[in-house]
């Protein structure tokens, strides 16, 4: 009786439920076929890029449940085109140095969660880089180009709190510093968001530092800073969203005499509606201006999507884009534009998220 009672006891201990770890993976794949002009060159072809809803990706998550409301897990987002089977970007580090890298991963984080919020530590993409999605409602398409957004994403060693919504308000704080060492010659960023979301109306302020650190530094030399303030906010009326936003870039430390050591501005005007059973007309106007002489621009996004399901759609799209005689602005994911020259792309696609 005493050897049931025991093995009784061994298996009831054993039997406690052990906290589960789900593992999921999802991404989006975005496939285009169209025609680029820009100074004066037309070309056609195969785009892969992400015209439409953004890169294509993989993405494996996990989140474990470790009871009373807290949880832990993790976010990997590998992107790549599937154009030519690989990912290839250059991106300039908070420490200054360029990164060029094939199949990147854009986040790599953990995080813990619980009713405190939300910490992340890895590579984290600011929430202040694009106001957590206020005013964009399809994925990159008209979102801000030419240069913004650049200060935020791809920062290394980096940690992010975002506090549970109170009465729909969310805030957001971020820091990074390239080198995990903390050598002073190692650059560094910070992010802080405020966030308003409550029915049909979606408000947000963000802001986003960077100091990009010289060896100089060390023996007491000039220290290169840069801001970007991103102001926006969305309204739905019925099935139609309107949204707007407008993003300051100021580098400071410098002298005004490049597009990029001058102060900068961005407003857009974007909107989203449906017109029939799954089909979305959508659009947005960008005006940019720069306090360098002759380099103002705006451009023009046009498309629509046609729903096969719900994780699949069609997808027309335009862009264009009109430069001073130096501005060099161009679409998201476009070319590199030539100083004072027009550039402009119109793509059919397809798009399917799983």
């Amino acid at each position: 009786m005493k050897k049931h009672l025991i093995a009784a006891a061994v298996a009831a201990a054993v039997a406690v439920p052990a906290m589960a770890q789900n593992v999921t993976l999802s991404g989006y794949l975005e496939g285009s076929y169209g025609s680029i002009k820009d100074d004066g060159v037309s070309t056609s072809g195969f785009q892969g890029e992400g015209v439409f809803g953004g890169a294509s990706n993989f993405t494996i998550s996990g989140n474990e449940d470790l009871g009373g409301g807290l949880s832990v897990g993790f976010t990997l987002v590998q992107e790549f085109k599937i154009a030519n089977r690989g990912y290839e970007s250059s991106v300039t580090l908070a420490n200054g140095t360029a990164d060029t890298t094939q199949q990147r991963l854009t986040d790599s984080f953990a995080f813990v969660k619980g009713a405190f919020g939300e910490v992340r530590f890895g590579a984290v993409t600011y929430a202040s880089r694009d106001l957590g999605g206020i005013y964009r409602f399809n994925g990159d398409f008209g979102r801000i180009a030419s240069g913004f957004h650049g200060i935020g994403s791809d920062v290394n060693n980096s940690i992010q709190y975002t506090t549970p919504s109170f009465n729909g308000v969310t805030v957001a704080v971020a820091t990074g510093k390239e080198d995990a060492n903390g050598t002073r010659t190692a650059g560094k960023s910070n992010g802080a968001m405020l966030r308003f979301e409550q029915g049909p109306v979606r408000l947000g302020i963000s802001q986003t530092a960077q100091t990009t650190a010289k060896a100089a530094d060390i023996t007491g030399g000039a220290v290169a800073k840069a801001k970007e303030t991103i102001v926006g906010g969305s309204y739905a009326l019925g099935t139609l969203r309107i949204g707007v936003a407008y993003a300051m870039d100021k580098p400071e430390d410098v002298a005004c005499t490049t597009l990029a050591t001058c102060d900068s501005t961005a407003a857009t005007v974007q909107f989203d509606m449906p017109v029939a059973s799954g089909v979305n007309v959508f659009g947005s106007y960008n005006a940019y201006t720069s306090k360098l002489a002759d380099a103002d621009g705006n451009g023009i996004s046009l498309g629509v999507s046609q729903a096969l399901s719900k994780r699949t759609k069609l997808f027309a799209a335009y862009n264009k884009n009109k430069n001073d005689t130096n501005a060099t602005n161009t679409y998201r994911n476009g070319p590199s534009a030539t100083a004072g020259q027009d550039n402009s792309r119109a793509v059919v696609g397809v798009s399917h998220s799983f």
